[in-house]
Parts: structure tokens; C-alpha cells; sequence
């Protein structure tokens, strides 16, 4: 069973797809959290802003990845299903 850890569920909802899991598995995390786990190979993380939003800011986390809205359909069929998923978007 996959682990999925979010920092903002609203993600999925607002690019207009429905998730293929129960919301029961969202956990929010605070960064304090968080910091402990980066760098560990279990560890995906997704910055949920727009494009604009993540080059206009001057905080990133370290090792993430943003995903284009349009391509997003397509990644979340493909998402790693052995490793914690953490989606931020501020």
C-alpha cells in the first residue's frame, strides 16, 4: 500500500481529477516534519503551485519536482506507488 503524505489535498481537486485514493490516507505534516525526511530515497515531493508562482518565489523546496497542470493526469497514473507522495503549494 502506498503512503501518501500531502501538504495541500486541493491539488488533485483543482487540476480537475479525482484521486484514486480514499482520503483517509492524506496526512498534513507540518515542515518541521517534513525536514527530518529530506533526502530520503521513499520521498517524492511536488510543488503544487502554479509555474508562475514557483519562478517568482524565492523559496523551494530542495529535490522537488513540479509537474506542468496538462501533464498531471498523466503523471499521477504513473506516480511511484512505493513512496510517499508530499504535495506544497506555499
Amino acid at each position: 500500500m502506498r503512503s501518501i503524505v500531502l501538504l495541500a489535498a486541493a491539488l488533485l481537486a483543482l487540476a480537475g481529477l479525482q484521486p484514486a485514493f480514499a482520503a483517509a490516507e492524506f496526512q498534513l505534516i507540518t515542515k518541521e516534519e517534513l525536514k527530518p525526511q529530506l533526502g530520503g530515497s521513499d520521498l517524492v515531493i511536488i510543488d503544487g503551485r502554479s509555474q508562475a508562482q514557483r519562478a517568482e518565489s524565492k523559496v523551494q523546496i530542495p529535490g522537488s519536482v513540479w509537474i506542468a497542470e496538462e501533464k498531471l493526469d498523466a503523471w499521477v497514473k504513473d506516480m511511484p506507488k512505493d513512496r510517499k507522495l508530499v504535495i506544497y503549494c506555499a
